[in-house]
């Protein structure tokens, strides 16, 4: 059985974004696009596009992630995703556990048989304790 851990403030990410870096030997590099470092992260994942309600409305879509930061998400899929559409993320980080995450996405860009995504992160500013 999988652990599912939902994130949902900023503090939340930048712990699990913390734990990321210091298992990889990456470097915030100097060059800073779009306000955020990005963390190059290849994993799998599952998307769903949120209902109103933030129930998924159809079958999970397949995704394996490219890059992560406190804001946000980049990812390849063979579904093409209309800028705008909410989204609910799960994403495998070790075997028995995974993270879910809401966002928006941003940008949709074809690529040689799958699209490029980037979704902004919908998380909250303060800690809720």
């Amino acid at each position: 059985m999988k652990t599912r851990v939902r994130i949902e403030t900023v503090g939340q990410m930048r712990k699990f974004i913390d734990r990321l870096y210091a298992l990889t030997n990456q470097h915030a590099s100097s060059e800073v696009k779009r306000g955020q470092w990005r963390m190059t992260y290849v994993a799998d994942g599952q998307v769903n596009v949120a209902c109103e309600d933030n129930e998924s409305e159809e079958e999970p879509i397949y995704i394996t992630t490219k890059d992560i930061s406190v804001n946000g998400l980049g990812f390849m899929t063979k579904k093409k995703f209309q800028r705008g559409q909410k989204l609910i993320i799960r994403i495998e980080v070790d075997e028995g556990e995974e993270i879910e995450l809401e966002g928006v996405v941003v940008h949709c860009t074809a690529s040689v048989g799958m699209y490029k995504v980037g979704v902004k992160l919908s998380l909250v500013a303060v800690e809720n304790n």
